[in-house]
C-alpha cells in the first residue's frame, strides 16, 4: 500500500514518534503487526530526517547562521519573509509513503497514543 502525505505531516509524525519511544509499551500484538509498525516507523523517521536536512539547507540558502551551539539557526530578518514562503511551499510537498497495513485484531490491547499516531495505517481485523 502507499499513502501520500504532506511533508509537514511527515515532520510532525516523525517528531512525535521520535519523542514517544514508549508507544508500544504494554501492547500485546502478533509478530506481523509489530514488524509492520517498526517498518513504517523506520520509513517515517528516515523521511523526517531528510526533511530536517532539507529545511536546514533551505535556511542556509537564505543566510541562516547558528544562534548558539546546538540551539538551531536563525535566518536574517530581511530574508525571513522569503524563507517562510519557500518553507511553507516545502511543507505542502507530497511525499509517497509505502507501508504494510498494521493488522490488529479487534481484541488487541492498544493504547490510545499508539492508535492516534498510526490511525491512518491500521486495519482492524476480527
Amino acid at each position: 500500500m502507499e499513502k501520500t502525505l504532506k511533508l509537514g505531516d511527515i515532520i510532525g509524525l516523525g517528531a512525535y514518534l521520535a519523542q514517544n519511544e514508549d508507544l508500544m509499551d504494554g501492547m500485546k500484538l502478533n509478530a506481523r503487526a509489530i514488524y509492520s509498525i517498526l517498518k513504517l516507523k523506520k520509513a517515517i523517521i528516515e523521511r523526517f530526517n531528510t526533511a530536517q536536512e532539507t529545511v536546514l539547507e533551505l535556511a542556509k540558502n537564505y543566510g541562516a547562521e547558528p544562534i548558539n551551539e546546538g540551539q538551531g539557526i536563525q535566518v536574517p530578518p530581511e530574508k525571513l519573509e522569503d524563507f517562510n514562503k519557500d518553507y511553507a511551499d516545502l511543507m505542502r510537498e507530497n511525499v509517497a509513503l509505502p507501508y504494510d497495513a498494521i493488522e490488529i485484531s479487534a481484541s488487541s490491547e492498544c493504547s490510545a497514543k499508539f492508535m492516534e499516531a498510526f490511525f491512518d495505517f491500521i486495519l482492524i481485523t476480527d
